[in-house]
């Protein structure tokens, strides 16, 4: 007996499911609804990651150009002129206003060769857009990695910023970048 209800259900069910040609419009709006906040919120998270990889490259790239100029005084590559002594590498963050230093290019950050009478643009990179130097919170915008002493003058933070996301780059008086 309750085997023929089982097979009478569902032959009931399947016949129901059957006859019917289609969707309702409310069955439609409902799934519609929900592919749409669905939708939305990929879109928003995905979003967030973008800024995020910006501002991780950013940073990145600063700290390869900081290893570049540290592996430049390391390897005591003159630029200079002839009559002229190699006094270091100078790394600089070309921020706008503040204590920003004057960069010899129109890069975000640049390396200079300084010599006892003048500097020399080496080496220099764009920040992706949105991403900024954070002029308030960083204590540095410029590095001399000096080659008599192997020190770094000027040894400090620099904050990049990204939207509410920061990220920060330090550089110790002997020379460490973190």
């Amino acid at each position: 007996m309750q085997r023929f209800q089982i097979n009478f259900f569902f032959h009931r069910l399947c016949k129901t499911i059957a006859s019917r040609n289609g969707f309702t419009i409310l069955e439609l709006l409902v799934v519609i609804s929900i592919i749409m906040v669905i939708a939305m919120v990929s879109i928003a998270g995905l979003s967030s990651y973008g800024d995020a990889q910006k501002l991780e490259t950013a940073t990145l790239g600063m700290k390869n150009m900081l290893q570049y100029t540290k592996s430049q005084v390391i390897s005591q590559v003159n630029t200079c002129p002839a009559a002229q002594t190699l006094l270091g590498y100078k790394f600089l963050a070309c921020c706008q206003g503040g204590s920003c230093p004057v960069c010899l290019s129109t890069k975000s950050y640049e390396v200079d060769s300084v010599c006892s009478g003048s500097s020399k643009f080496i080496n220099g990179d764009m920040l992706p857009s949105g991403v900024t130097i954070d002029t308030l919170n960083s204590t540095s915008f410029s590095y001399m990695f000096n080659t008599v002493s192997n020190t770094v003058t000027g040894a400090g933070t620099l904050i990049l910023k990204q939207g509410s996301n920061q990220d920060s780059i330090s550089i110790s008086q002997s020379g460490v970048i973190q």
